[in-house]
């Protein structure tokens, strides 16, 4: 007899953009999850919490968004998983390799079945300090882990004064500084009066 475990997850993102004139664009697609989160998975449910950061499950605590999820310099010709260097060995966004433009998200997930943080902590990687005004929603249900993040107009906006948006095509959910899992897609344009909002379901 023949027996196998097919016992596996998944991840499913979208994001709406919610534009001043009032028009939405929407985009939606599986995602991929990453090596690092089966092995951050087996330390949960083992029940490892002490050693290095990387010896010790943890829970989804940070969202980042990048801007290196494409080809070459077309923004619209997003990076597939198996080509470009896109597959679930990466430990981090293009972007963060690359050390370019990124947007990274922390909030605390611990609480009930639904968890809501108001004011979770923002940071683009080329300025400095601390934006305030994104929110993140975490809720279980069943077999699924859904996360709503809302980044209003005046957040995650371009670092540069010399140019007024910033072209997102790539993001990551973490479990500390473990990446999870990772979507690229084709640009999402974002300036002072574009509104973010992802949703981000991990189905066990």
């Amino acid at each position: 007899m023949n027996l196998k475990d097919n016992i596996d997850f998944v991840g499913h993102f979208a994001i709406k953009v919610f534009k001043k004139d009032g028009s939405i664009e929407e985009y939606e697609d599986k995602n991929l999850i990453m090596d690092r989160a089966r092995q951050n998975m087996a330390q949960l449910v083992g029940g490892v919490t002490n050693g290095s950061d990387r010896t010790k499950g943890e829970p989804i605590n940070k969202f980042v968004l990048g801007t290196e999820g494409h080809v070459g310099d077309n923004i619209l010709d997003y990076k597939k998983v198996g080509s470009n260097g896109f597959d679930s060995t990466r430990t981090n966004l293009f972007s963060q390799a690359d050390n370019l433009e990124f947007y990274t998200l922390t909030f605390d997930p611990t609480g009930g079945s639904t968890k809501t943080n108001i004011n979770a902590t923002g940071v683009n990687s080329k300025i400095s300090g601390n934006e305030t005004g994104c929110t993140v929603t975490r809720t279980v249900s069943a077999q699924t882990c859904t996360y709503v993040i809302t980044i209003p107009d005046v957040n995650a906006n371009a670092a540069s004064s010399d140019t007024s948006i910033i072209a997102y095509t790539e993001a990551a959910l973490y479990a500390g500084d473990d990446i999870f899992s990772m979507k690229t897609f084709p640009a999402r344009v974002k300036e002072d009066t574009v509104k973010f909002e992802i949703t981000w379901s991990i189905i066990f």
